[in-house]
Formats: structure tokens, C-alpha cells, sequence
């Protein structure tokens, strides 16, 4: 599954609206860029790094 195609599973259509699935480089070395997204829902300008899987779960939302 593609992280695209991860995130129109996760998120709602308007939560996507603010989702960027490119993540600063400067986090590549700690996460995964795979499976991170920004998320500027709740955080305005300056988003908040999150892991797909970890939102999936919380949500009970099966990836498989």
C-alpha cells in the first residue's frame, strides 16, 4: 500500500485538505518518511510530525 493511499484510509477528505506527506529533511534520519506525514490540522504554520500508523491505530482503522 502506498503512503497516498494510507493516508485517503486515515484521514477524512477535509483532514487531508492539510495533510502534507512530505516531511522535512531534517526528520529523515529519525522516522521513517514512509510512514510520517505533516499534519497542519491542529498546528497551523508549523504542522505536527505524525506517524500514519500510530494515527490508523488510535482511529481502529485496519491497513491490511
Amino acid at each position: 500500500m502506498t503512503k497516498g493511499e494510507m493516508m485517503k484510509k486515515i484521514y477524512t477528505e477535509k483532514e487531508l485538505r492539510n495533510i502534507d506527506s512530505a516531511i522535512p529533511i531534517s526528520y529523515w534520519e529519525k522516522v521513517n518518511p514512509h510512514l510520517y506525514v505533516m499534519n497542519y490540522n491542529d498546528n497551523g504554520a508549523f504542522g505536527k510530525l505524525e506517524s500514519l500508523l500510530q494515527v490508523a491505530e488510535e482511529r481502529d482503522i485496519n491497513l491490511n
